[in-house]
């Protein structure tokens, strides 16, 4: 019959589905077996062109992150901009999540954490993922389904998860990780007290990569990369400048930097810890100027010694007003993860090396929000930072006098005031001196004067509060205030008194 269908010509289509899922299946255990041969599949956005392109497998400094971060369970990486550490990373969570389950894989469950500067970078590491994952077969997107799909988390069919944490005040505690990265980490505020708090749930063998360009010397990842107080060891460093890529040569440098200052250059991609990422709110400090070797107490004068009570960093700096009316900065302190009356302890030990106390008057000016909450996490029974103070440096049972260091000079949001007060102080005098010098010994304070306390690079009026040596800038500016409202003349502070009006019967003044 010329319409009967030849069953015999017809495809094997049995044959070929079970085929073919053998070779998915061999493929699928494959990659489970290899994180670089999973990368075969995996393609990534170029950040010039935009264009979709498949990860380089073959760049040798990459083989090499992955080295490290298989052989060690902390790694620091120092890096230019532009060297697809970020890919990396997220493709490493990735393929932990994907193939978490599978059998012979090396994690049951996995869950995999992302710290960045603020929420719309900690979304846009997702949005890496998701593109990954959206690139990828579609036999390998069925086998594992992606069940919740938010801003800030994926969480897939076999129980593994990928969060993303905006790190702009407190990071995450009490989360056991199998992976966490640090993605900018210079430019995390909760970096250190995340960084502390995450460590013991890692286990012994969850992972942390810290990785970043530079950001100055006034924040945490300085001080992880230089490990100068040998505080954070059993660490990997390694540094990755935009050379290591085969793809980078100068003409690709030179298009990237045209039209950058040279900080941005030396910061971004030579590596530089000498640069910030905004202005220094007191550009007008001079090191040669308003920095010196050495600074001598003036006995008889009292010491000036400014507080603020950074949650997590609080701070002291220790002044005096010389013969010579200049502003001179001997010594300063700042806490780090400690709880306040512990903090207080130490600053009174500290303050013994720089004078005596028992020979000098103090004059103590703190935040006047010190007067009204108490977060010392201490056991001293203080019911206010003030109090908590007190309690420490009592002399011979005497009180030390104590004054707010602002009532009405700005305010946390508006510090125009204060800042202008402070900025007066770096102007030359007739005398061809300054109003200020610091002692060489205020490693931090100066670092901050230097860039550590500055601008957000959007701009505005109002100085980056993510930066560690905002705490120290801020208790300088207490001294300044309340001394100068200590001394203002009566006449400038008295109000002016309304006129008298005479009562004339039921009517006013006429």
């Amino acid at each position: 019959m010329p319409n009967e269908l030849n069953l015999s010509i017809l495809p094997d289509v049995a044959n070929q589905s079970g085929a073919m899922k053998k070779l998915r299946d061999g493929e699928w255990q494959m990659c489970a077996d290899s994180f670089w041969y999973f990368l075969t599949y995996v393609k990534t956005i170029d950040e010039e062109s935009g264009q979709i392109r498949p990860f380089p497998i073959s760049f040798e400094y990459l083989q090499k992150v992955d080295w490290l971060y298989e052989n060690h369970q902390k790694v620091v990486i120092l890096k230019s901009r532009r060297l697809l550490i970020t890919w990396y990373c997220v493709c490493k969570m990735l393929w932990g999540a994907f193939f978490s389950g599978t059998p012979g894989f090396r994690y049951q469950t996995y869950r995999g954490g992302v710290g960045s500067k603020n929420e719309e970078t900690a979304i846009y590491t997702l949005d890496r993922i998701r593109h990954i994952i959206k690139n990828l077969p579609d036999w390998m997107q069925d086998r594992t389904r992606v069940s919740t799909n938010n801003r800030l988390m994926i969480s897939f069919e076999n129980g593994s998860v990928l969060q993303a944490f905006p790190m702009q005040d407190e990071g995450p505690h009490g989360f056991g990780f199998t992976d966490f990265l640090f993605d900018e980490i210079s430019l995390q505020p909760a970096a250190r007290t995340t960084w502390s708090g995450l460590l013991p749930t890692l286990g012994a063998y969850g992972h942390v990569m810290a990785v970043s360009t530079p950001n100055g010397k006034a924040n945490f990842f300085h001080d992880l990369w230089t490990n100068k107080k040998e505080q954070y060891n059993g660490i990997c460093r390694h540094t990755i400048h935009w050379t290591d890529n085969p793809e980078h040569d100068q003409a690709w440098y030179a298009r990237l930097t045209a039209g950058m200052d040279k900080q941005m250059v030396e910061q971004q991609l030579n590596l530089s810890f000498l640069v910030y990422a905004g202005d220094a709110v007191f550009g007008e400090f001079d090191y040669n100027t308003h920095s010196v070797l050495e600074t001598i107490v003036i006995p008889g004068k009292p010491i000036l010694i400014g507080w603020d009570f950074g949650f997590h960093n609080p701070a002291i700096s220790f002044w005096q007003y010389n013969t010579l009316d200049q502003f001179v900065g001997h010594g300063e302190i700042q806490g780090q993860d400690m709880s306040f009356d512990r903090f207080c302890k130490e600053s009174k030990v500290f303050a013994e090396t720089i004078y005596q106390r028992a020979k000098w008057p103090e004059i103590h000016f703190v935040d006047p929000a010190g007067f009204q909450h108490y977060h010392s996490r201490g056991v001293s029974g203080a019911m206010s930072d003030v109090q908590e103070i007190r309690l420490a440096w009592k002399l011979q049972g005497k009180e030390i006098q104590m004054r707010p260091g602002t009532q009405d000079i700005g305010t946390r949001q508006n510090e125009g005031p204060r800042l202008k007060e402070v900025r007066k102080l770096f102007a030359l005098r007739q005398d061809g001196r300054p109003g200020i010098v610091i002692s060489r010994q205020m490693e931090m304070f100066i670092e901050g004067l230097q860039g550590g306390y500055h601008y957000s690079e959007k701009g505005g009026e109002t100085p980056d509060k993510s930066s560690e040596s905002s705490h120290l800038q801020d208790t300088l500016q207490y001294v300044v205030t309340g001394h100068n409202r200590m001394y203002r003349s009566d006449s400038s502070q008295k109000k002016q008194e309304p006129k008298r009006r005479e009562r004339l019967g039921l009517r006013t003044g006429i």
